[in-house]
């Protein structure tokens, strides 16, 4: 399992690098008797009398025209709205391009924290990596009965076993960490680039890429990688490999912090 953990301490670094009617009436008509009107001159001059009282009604007023209401000012045009590009289905060009543009992203996206989880046949460890491109990297693992730590700074490394640190020989570590932290594309053959969709991956949108990588005479393994569409960095990785003869599945999570520093063991 020693074995193993180195390994996964190097692959887990090189795998880093993701809407109005009117009224009418009668009048009467005035009384033509001749006779009535000898006898009774009093009531011819009662019936002239009552004629000349048989004044007409007054024409009534007509009702006053009902003022139409006021026409109601138009309601404003509607300014349209800005056009929005619409976003890409998925990364431009050549997907095994746009991964190794990804990969080699990682050198100049600051400092960064990732925690791999590994299981294999022996048990789960749990492996926590600070990296500061190009050439600065703390490791820790714990799990399995082991617990360890590593810090590489340049040419110089130091190893902590069973509480106890102690100095690298020079040229042991930094060659491999360096290449890995400064050109992490090219450290290992990367095959089968497919594009497995978009997601939304803790409020951040993602490419979502598997591929296959061989570390050669090392480890060969398949990835599932979420890559942040914005800045084309891997924030999450699900690794299936083999190393050693031993299988085993991690999953990776990248946390990019400029607070991180990496410094040499105290003592």
């Amino acid at each position: 399992m020693k074995t193993q953990m180195l390994v996964w301490m190097a692959a887990a670094v090189a795998l880093l690098i993701l809407v109005a009617c009117g009224g009418g009436g009668e009048t009467a008509a005035p009384a033509t008797d001749e006779g009535a009107a000898l006898v009774a001159p009093t009531a011819v001059v009662e019936a002239g009398v009552e004629e000349a009282a048989d004044v007409p009604e007054p024409t009534s007023l007509p009702e006053p025209t009902e003022q139409p209401e006021p026409t109601a000012p138009p309601e404003p045009t509607a300014l349209p709205e800005p056009t929005v590009e619409p976003e890409a289905s998925q990364p431009d060009g050549d997907l095994a391009e746009y991964l190794n543009t990804v990969l080699n992203n990682q050198v100049n996206a600051g400092p960064y924290r990732t925690i791999t989880t590994v299981e294999d046949e022996t048990g789960t460890i749990v492996i926590t990596g600070e990296v500061i491109p190009p050439d600065s990297v703390h490791v820790m693992t714990q799990g399995v009965g082991l617990e360890t730590e590593m810090i590489i700074i340049g040419e110089k490394g130091w190893s902590k076993l069973d509480g106890v640190w102690s100095q690298l020989p020079d040229g042991l570590a930094g060659p491999m960490f360096e290449q890995a932290l400064q050109d992490p594309a090219s450290l290992g053959v990367n095959s089968n680039v497919q594009f497995a969709g978009s997601e939304v991956l803790d409020g951040v949108r993602t490419w979502v890429i598997t591929f296959d990588s061989t570390l050669e005479g090392v480890a060969t393994s398949s990835v599932r990688a979420w890559i942040d569409a914005e800045r084309d960095l891997i924030i999450r990785q699900e690794i299936s490999g083999e190393a050693g003869g031993v299988e085993s599945f991690g999953v990776q999570t990248v946390e990019y912090d400029s607070s991180i520093t990496v410094e040499p063991p105290e003592g």
